[in-house]
């Protein structure tokens, strides 16, 4: 399940979830400065996820939570 907030790597990039819409996922890249949201349909991620190419990982952000 996508959830927002999540954090997926995806080819060493760390992507956070932004939105969820019906048939594509918003987010954007956690470390640069200057990204932008990017689309990206469901089923494409999806893919990703089955060929182990994308995946989620630990929020790197995760420790500002509590401030």
């Amino acid at each position: 399940m996508l959830r927002i907030n999540d954090v997926y790597s995806n080819q060493d990039l760390e992507y956070r979830i932004l939105s969820v819409l019906p048939e594509q996922i918003v987010w954007i890249e956690v470390d640069s400065t200057s990204a932008l949201p990017e689309l990206i349909l469901v089923k494409d991620i999806i893919n990703l996820i089955e060929e182990g190419v994308c995946y989620i990982v630990k929020d790197p952000y995760e420790s500002l939570i509590l401030q």
